[in-house]
């Protein structure tokens, strides 16, 4: 107890410590980003916060935590975490990759802008973008937690925004697709899948092995039509028997690894583009990218990594082109497991790039840059060919 005439505890301390000035005047814990916010988005970091200052929202973007956030907001692209691995078959710990998305790379404010250097497109300044958190997860009960997904994610497509979904192992494909198939109409969607493994291994009852079928239990519940699903990047072992025939008499276009090393990933790219858009496909694509369709030397932290795929420089081409090329009606991430990552993150690096260069197609198919692999002059050259004493 304080002695009668003694100054008090917290006076002492504040006379005992250095002076540094008196007021609050020009504070800086409200700028122009909150300041009489109206209802909608919500910075939850201030002006001068970027990359790893403050709160670590996804690219920096506004928050939302409702849906009425997301219409006021008027939202064209809602980043969706899935913090879920318990239906993978490899190595757990892609329940991490959201936080790591979050929190590894460059953050873009409306001060510092991140156009992307092939195109010079800012996404951010072309697509109403917010960070939606994250979707409820049942542990242990993956039937109720894929419920859950699918419910979250519908949330975002009935406030008319588009979900960029952060995972989460390969599993939360089916809740996610199922709601887009919901709201744009039962076999009306494709998908594009960028995977080493095709999700389409036979569905056997909601055993461990749900993230390896998931694009074909959607094909089983009628979600999609599996000629309407298109591969990309296929390889390691066939170990299920009657796979390649399933694949192959449900009309399922696969465009395994050994294709890029026989033609080249261009010629894939266009291969799989002219498949999304031609006479009879469906109008819009779902695009779900499998990290490790990367090889592990890009891509190490994942939970199957299969040596043979893609370099990191096709990846961000392929995201960036059929995001231009093609109608998204959404985009996930998938198999990102950060604690097998190397001491410099570059699976997550390259999981954060990949999805910026897809938001960037989208931004720039909004733009109307939808030419066949478009780039802006200045990225090649800076738009010279004759340049003096450069031999390329």
């Amino acid at each position: 107890m304080t002695e009668p005439g003694a100054p008090e505890w917290g006076a002492s301390m504040r006379a005992a410590r250095p002076h540094l000035g008196t007021g609050t005047e020009d504070h800086g814990a409200v700028d122009h980003y909150n300041q009489d916010r109206p209802p909608g988005p919500i910075y939850v970091q201030r002006a001068y916060e970027y990359g790893r200052s403050g709160v670590q929202s996804y690219m920096g973007l506004p928050l939302c935590l409702t849906p009425e956030d997301l219409v006021a907001g008027e939202i064209d692209i809602a980043a969706c975490g899935v913090p879920w691995d318990a239906t993978g078959t490899g190595r757990s710990g892609a329940r991490r990759g959201p936080v790591a998305l979050r929190t590894s790379g460059m953050n873009s404010t409306q001060e510092f802008a991140l156009p992307d250097l092939h195109t010079r497109v800012d996404p951010f300044k072309v697509l109403r973008c917010a960070d939606y958190g994250d979707a409820p997860t049942a542990s242990g009960n993956t039937p109720e937690t894929f419920e859950d997904i699918r419910k979250f994610v519908t949330t975002v497509l009935e406030a008319g925004a588009r979900p960029l979904v952060l995972g989460g192992d390969h599993g939360i494909t089916w809740p996610c697709l199922t709601a887009v198939a919901d709201h744009l109409g039962h076999g009306e969607v494709g998908v594009i899948h960028l995977g080493a493994h095709t999700a389409m291994e036979p569905v056997q009852g909601w055993q461990m092995g749900a993230a390896r079928s998931a694009l074909r239990r959607a094909v089983a519940a009628g979600v999609i039509r599996a000629e309407h699903v298109i591969q990309l990047g296929a390889r390691g072992f066939d170990t299920s028997a009657g796979l390649r025939s399933w694949l192959h008499d449900n009309g399922v276009r696969v465009h395994p690894a050994a294709a890029v090393d026989q033609h080249g990933i261009d010629t894939v790219i266009d291969r799989v583009i002219a498949g999304a858009t031609a006479p009879g496909a469906p109008a819009r694509h779902y695009l779900s990218i499998s990290i490790d369709v990367a090889d592990p030397m890009y891509a190490p932290g994942t939970s199957s990594p299969e040596p043979g795929g893609l370099r990191s420089t096709a990846l961000l081409r392929a995201a960036r082109r059929i995001g231009a090329e093609v109608d998204l009606a959404g985009v996930e991430l998938v198999e990102l497991s950060p604690q097998y990552d190397n001491s410099g993150q570059i699976t997550t690096l390259l999981a954060h790039r990949t999805l910026h260069h897809a938001l960037t197609g989208m931004a720039m198919r909004r733009l109307g840059l939808t030419q066949r692999d478009w780039l802006h002059p200045d990225a090649l050259d800076h738009g010279r060919t004759d340049r003096p004493g450069d031999p390329s």
